[in-house]
C-alpha cells in the first residue's frame, strides 16, 4: 500500500504512514494486553499516530482539491 502511495502523495503522508506500519508491527510483536490495557494505552498517546496520518492526508488532499479547481 505505501509503495502506491510513493507514486502521489506528499511526503509528510508517507512519513506518517511509515509511522502507522512501525506502530502497527511494534503492537503485534509486543505483549498481548488486557481490554483495559489497550484503552490505557490509546490514552497515552499510543494511537496518535493514527491522527497524524490522518492529518497529513486532509492536508495532502485539500492542496490536491484546490490544484485541481
Amino acid at each position: 500500500m505505501i509503495g502506491r502511495m510513493h507514486l502521489i502523495s506528499d511526503p509528510a503522508v508517507l512519513v506518517t504512514a511509515e509511522r502507522v506500519v512501525d506502530t502497527i508491527i511494534e503492537t503485534y510483536l509486543g505483549p498481548n494486553r488486557t481490554l483495559h490495557e489497550l484503552v490505557a494505552y490509546a490514552h497515552q498517546a499510543g494511537l496518535s499516530v493514527m491522527a497524524e496520518f490522518s492529518e497529513a492526508c486532509r492536508k495532502d488532499l485539500a492542496t490536491r482539491a484546490t490544484t485541481i479547481r
